[in-house]
């Protein structure tokens, strides 16, 4: 899946591996449960030294989930 962030919009950093587990995990837990997928990013060992990833708070990781939901529908 290709996302098209347009111009001046931010989210590059993020990888397909990272696109695909933030998926899964919308899957498993629920669309709007940001917080549970936080802490199953820190618990992942496939993330042990993806900082930026890991760093990432609640509310950065529901904009990438919508921006995933957004990518999809299209």
């Amino acid at each position: 899946m290709i996302f098209n962030y347009g111009p001046g919009l931010k989210g590059q950093c993020y990888g397909e591996e990272e696109y695909a587990f933030l998926l899964c995990m919308m899957h498993r837990h629920d669309y709007s449960t940001a917080e549970q997928i936080q802490m199953e990013i820190r618990r992942a060992w496939q993330f042990q030294f993806d900082w930026f990833f890991k760093s990432r708070n609640a509310a950065e990781l529901q904009k990438q989930c919508d921006v995933i939901m957004l990518g999809s529908s299209m």
